[in-house]
């Protein structure tokens, strides 16, 4: 058994919460601008969809080394 599994589900538009909500009580979203307002439709998705905790951090994108 694990304590955490990571699951890179990629864009918030592009998932199916209500496939992978049920697996797992808490989340994490990372967004470049939590102020968003995609940011926030993205965590009430995660929300409505039945994780009771999403704690919203904020990233940077970072740009690959040539």
């Amino acid at each position: 058994s694990y304590d955490y599994v990571v699951i890179d589900v990629g864009a918030a538009s592009e998932i199916a919460v209500e496939r992978f909500a049920p697996l797992a009580t808490r989340a994490v979203l990372v967004a470049s601008d939590p102020a968003n307002p995609g940011t926030r439709a993205a965590r009430d998705r995660l929300m409505m969809a039945g994780l009771a905790d999403v704690t919203l951090m904020a990233g940077v994108p970072q740009v690959a080394a040539a």
